[in-house]
């Protein structure tokens, strides 16, 4: 009878140590999960942010083409406030667009009927 009960004791034993790797692997995936999703909400934000700086840009060229005087302006794209500052660079205009941390620059020459973008940057 006693060898009996030793076996059943190491079952249990077995037992016991699979449920809890079992749940160490499965915390393990929830908190791994949970991570993703704050990196994907963040990026997802960044993302806003830049498509935001850029309907400033445009925005700008818009502004450029009736008025090439024009020097920037604060304005909000969807939910996202946007910053442009114009300066006179030779015969066209550097433009900054700044929005929930995401900065562009970029350099505009005078055309039809929309200055053209010959350069353009994105900074975080």
């Amino acid at each position: 009878m006693s060898g009996r009960r030793t076996e059943r004791g190491g079952a249990l034993i077995w037992a016991l140590l699979l449920l809890m790797a079992a749940g160490v692997i499965a915390s393990n995936v929830l908190v791994r999960g949970r991570a993703l999703a704050q990196e994907t909400h963040v990026d997802d934000g960044r993302l806003a942010a830049l498509h935001a700086a850029e309907g400033g840009l445009d925005a700008a060229r818009v502004r450029l083409a009736e008025d090439g005087a024009w020097r920037g302006a604060r304005f909000s794209v969807g939910r996202h406030d946007v910053a442009v500052q114009v300066h006179r660079e030779g015969a066209g205009w550097a433009v900054v667009a700044r929005s929930g941390g995401v900065r562009i620059d970029a350099t505009l020459r005078p055309a039809t009927p929309l200055p053209d973008v010959t350069a353009w940057r994105a900074r975080p």
